[in-house]
């Protein structure tokens, strides 16, 4: 049984950008740094060239939801599991804290997207929220070493035939693995380092279309938005933003929408091959349905699909006055 005592996030805790992120890297469009943030107590509007961004209040899952939807997987651990607070416990710790969303307005088509911004996470916490959803909570548990360990097996050069497999999967190659590493890195600096001031933020985006269909973006970024998302929310380092786990925060708190089998296809689709799926594989297994819906439809039955997640009208019926 892991040892780790959780430890609250440090509000405001420093931690630098880190390299090899790819297209997640920051470019500074505006030149926009720390310095250009303000608190959006009020109803806010931040511009740039390219988008215009209108948020409102701070708000948690809970008051969003008006009560966070019971996950009847995630069992109640004892007291020392992790440290002082049990699963459930951080499960409705991680719901009451504030998350920042923001109507995204294209300034040259009008069109119209929406992104949340996520409470800050240390490692700990990034691991519960891969925890979560996992159709598979008993092989390995809640087990760091396996999360850990399965990365870095995965991406030693000894292990290529290995990786190359991972790679027939559908958005590992184009978006898991150059933006894996904030994920990966929060996490050991967590258990490897006993340093939980090393935080990401969870961040999604998403577009409705006419009908009502929620398209979530595998890959959120552009330099036009983290900079102005940068400037609306307060203390926050916009190269801590990580999308991958913007997916798996929508999941951990979808239960209806996150009723996947315990063995799933591995590889491209379709496939015969099924792997067990835990909190190891829920980074790359929640884009890989993301996408899937949106390339296979008839593929994603609507109680694996997160698209379909009551939050993200929850969210936007928040920001409709916005």
């Amino acid at each position: 049984m892991p040892k780790e005592i959780y430890t609250p996030i440090l509000k405001g805790s420093a931690a630098g950008p880190i390299t090899g992120f790819g297209e997640l890297q920051v470019s500074s469009l505006l030149g926009l740094r720390a310095g250009g943030t303000k608190n959006i107590a009020e109803p806010a509007i931040v511009s740039d060239r390219e988008v215009t961004l209108h948020g409102k209040d701070p708000i948690s899952l809970t008051n969003l939801l008006r009560g966070v939807l019971r996950r009847a997987d995630v069992k109640e651990w004892p007291k020392g599991y992790l440290g002082e607070i049990s699963a459930i416990e951080l499960y409705h710790d991680l719901a009451d804290r504030p998350a920042y969303g923001f109507a995204v307005i294209d300034r040259n088509s009008g069109d119209r997207q929406y992104c949340v911004v996520g409470p800050e996470l240390n490692g700990l916490e990034v691991h519960a929220s891969l925890f979560y959803p996992a159709p598979d909570k008993d092989t390995f548990g809640f087990d760091h070493r396996d999360v850990l360990g399965d990365e870095r097996k995965l991406f030693n050069p000894a292990n290529k035939a290995l990786l190359n497999s991972h790679r027939t999967m559908e958005g590992w190659e184009g978006v898991f693995e150059p933006g894996r590493a904030l994920m990966y890195q929060t996490m050991r600096a967590y258990y490897e380092s006993d340093d939980p001031t090393i935080t990401l933020r969870p961040f999604l985006r998403w577009q409705t279309t006419e009908t009502g269909e929620h398209i979530i973006a595998p890959n959120p970024f552009s330099d036009s938005i983290r900079d102005a998302v940068g400037q609306a929310v307060p203390d926050i380092d916009p190269t801590r933003l990580d999308g991958i786990m913007g997916m798996v925060f929508l999941a951990a708190f979808s239960p209806y929408q996150t009723e996947w089998d315990q063995w799933n296809p591995y590889g491209r689709v379709p496939s015969d091959t099924r792997q067990r799926t835990e909190a190891t594989q829920m980074g790359p297994f929640v884009l890989r349905k993301v996408i899937e819906k949106q390339k296979y439809p008839g593929v994603v039955d609507d109680n694996q699909d997160i698209q379909q997640s009551p939050i993200l009208d929850a969210w936007e019926n928040y920001l409709a006055a916005a």
